[in-house]
């Protein structure tokens, strides 16, 4: 008859109980982004947060690579979703579902898929980027109310509100890069959009969370228990 250690019967135990009440989670992949410059956009007059702000409007030239810019993927078209901190030539971020952590992400992936992958022109792009903005920022309640506003650039008003009515009621899933794994100081890089498809991620591959590390080691030790007392 074998017989079990009392370690080796906590361990299977503990590894037991930790089975049936625990799935097994991955991290986000980390992918290094790279921008290559600005696509069609307009100046454009902000004000966020009571802030006044003066910048480029619209697309982004981006693409993924390795570190060091080493095996570079296709270049894509993108819009940014982060007023705090400044764009960079590259940095790090987490690839993330727009349903994992993005504000407002259902509305903001549906202006990026239906309109924003393909080019624009300098005005549409424009009202585009002020749109997902003021999606991201405050539900889209228009320009001219919440934390994000621009009463400046009346030109892009009508093209605003016609993309902001479209959006309204949609819920999609779509692709951002969370540029929070590259810090928090103003200059570590945007958070962005990304195409669902060809990019497919060029970063650090996806690894395991504590959790299943932990699940791991104590299903380790149970069988090491239980080869170990087999022997005797």
């Amino acid at each position: 008859m074998i017989r079990f250690s009392r370690l080796a019967c906590l361990a299977v135990g503990a590894f037991l109980l930790l089975l049936s009440g625990a799935t097994p989670a991955m991290a986000d992949p980390i992918v290094h982004v790279y921008f290559d410059g600005n696509g069609a956009g307009e100046v454009v007059h902000l004000n966020y947060k009571g802030n006044a702000m003066v910048g480029i409007g619209g697309q982004f030239e981006m693409h993924l690579a390795g570190p060091g810019n080493t095996n570079p993927g296709p270049e894509f078209l993108s819009f940014c979703v982060d007023l705090d901190h400044y764009i960079t030539s590259n940095y790090l971020a987490y690839e993330r579902s727009t349903a994992n952590g993005l504000s407002h992400g259902g509305a903001v992936s549906y202006l990026y898929q239906t309109y924003g992958e393909g080019p624009l022109d300098n005005a549409h792009a424009a009202a585009l980027q002020l749109a997902i903005w003021d999606e991201w920022a405050d539900g889209g309640d228009g320009l001219s109310t919440g934390s994000f506003q621009d009463t400046q650039d009346v030109s892009l008003l009508g093209l605003v509100a016609a993309y902001e009515a479209d959006a309204r009621g949609h819920t999609d899933t779509g692709l951002w890069l969370d540029a929070s794994a590259n810090g928090s100081a103003l200059d570590r890089g945007q958070s962005v959009l990304i195409p669902g498809s060809p990019i497919s991620p060029l970063g650090d591959p996806t690894v395991p969370e504590p959790a299943t590390l932990a699940l791991f080691g104590l299903g380790s030790a149970a069988l090491a228990g239980w080869r170990w007392r087999q022997k005797e």
